[in-house]
């Protein structure tokens, strides 16, 4: 198995289930059932433990096959996602895992009926070729891609079980209008750099909902020595205005930071300055300046502690909605992206050719290549009706 290259600790898990992802079906769930591969703790080994059917295992785990084939679990991820890598943990499975994997994704657009009759007729391809696997540990994978998807078909040959898996990528939602938390996860927000995470992830502090416990945020360790701070940097899904700030403190009550600061990266520019923070507590902050548009920003905690949430209510600049729309274009995989394009010009050839132009540099682009491919096949044109089809 090589050795992955993707740093997926700067990714997030598209696979998590507070994010929203579940498992949709399975070819066999004799001994466990599928839904254990997405909880969020690690497995664990109960040698004491057994069901009706046989010893139990924390993971999923099917018969033993006889026939020629192999066995399969459906993950619906909690977002269509660029993905960059996959971990699938076959710790406590000794015996039971399977001798290689491989992974087939598919991209549906938002609202198509989905259950577990219809995955048979997915528009299945292969991201990962079969490739062997080792028991007893967590192993990781590169996804070599540039489309998105939303639905992820991991597997076992022949057989076996799978104790964990989580999905390494960055969400890329179909819709951004008006009002949204910038800084979200499920809106395509990661961290782009921690200065400290050892008590506490930092995704922890961009997740959906309110913390659950002080487990579940960012928390740093304590500096010593000369005064300092720890910070994140938050990369947005595009460019866009911060109107509001929320910082939840909640469940730190002796780990809080005095005070914290929020600036755009490009210009260091405070976007809020120096506010106090008190334990336990939703603070809600107007931002000093609300005219900076920016797509990546730093959050300096003084000098260390904890944070549940932040929270960046905002939206998308003409820009950020430009780059957000040509993300979308240039990342459908390919049957998707001909489906989408042919109702323009009403031509199969032309959505071919333009699958096949991508990726495209600008909205302009788009409209001059769809113009050159247009002529070429003696299609009559219009620019500013294709202009308007491309506004989503």
């Amino acid at each position: 198995m090589p050795e992955p290259k993707a740093d997926f600790s700067k990714l997030v898990n598209l696979a998590s289930l507070k994010l929203g992802a579940s498992v949709l079906s399975a070819s066999d769930e004799f001994f466990t059932e599928k839904e254990a591969v997405l909880l969020a703790h690690d497995p664990v080994r109960d040698e004491s433990r057994c069901t009706d059917r046989g010893r139990w295992v924390d993971g999923w785990l099917t018969r033993r096959r006889r026939q020629p084939g192999f066995e399969w679990v459906t993950v619906v991820l909690a977002q269509a996602g660029l993905l960059e890598g996959c971990e699938v943990d076959f710790r406590h499975l000794a015996g039971n895992h399977p001798e290689s994997i491989s992974i087939d994704a598919c991209m549906l657009p938002i609202m198509t009926p989905v259950n577990r009759f219809t995955v048979d007729r997915f528009l299945w391809t292969q991201i990962l070729p079969p490739t062997r696997v080792t028991s007893g540990i967590v192993n990781r994978f590169d996804i070599l891609s540039p489309y998105r998807y939303t639905h992820l078909r991991f597997n076992m040959h022949p057989d076996g079980g799978i104790a964990r898996i989580r999905v390494w990528g960055v969400a890329v939602r179909d819709r951004l209008e008006g009002e949204i938390d910038l800084a979200a996860l499920d809106n395509g927000a990661f961290c782009g750099g921690v200065s400290d995470e050892t008590l506490g992830a930092v995704h922890n502090m961009l997740m959906p909902g309110r913390s659950e416990n002080a487990a579940d945020g960012w928390q740093t360790r304590r500096l010593r020595g000369e005064p300092g701070f720890e910070f994140a940097e938050i990369q947005l899904p595009a460019e866009g205005y911060v109107r509001r700030i929320e910082v939840d403190t909640a469940f730190f009550r002796g780990d809080h930071p005095e005070h914290c600061v929020l600036e755009d990266c490009a210009s260091s520019t405070a976007l809020l300055d120096p506010a106090p923070l008190r334990p336990d507590l939703l603070h809600r902050f107007q931002p000093a300046r609300t005219n900076i548009p920016t797509s990546r920003v730093r959050f300096r905690i003084y000098p260390d502690g904890g944070i549940a949430r932040l929270r960046l209510y905002g939206h998308l600049t003409d820009q950020g909605r430009q780059e957000h729309r040509l993300i979308l274009r240039n990342t459908l995989p390919p049957p998707n992206a001909v489906a989408w394009f042919e109702p323009m010009l009403d031509s199969e050839e032309w959505a071919r050719q333009m699958t096949s132009a991508r990726p495209f540099a600008s909205m302009h682009h788009i409209i001059e290549i769809g113009e050159r491919i247009a002529t070429s096949l003696g299609l009559p044109f219009d620019t500013e009706a294709l202009r308007a089809k491309l506004q989503l």
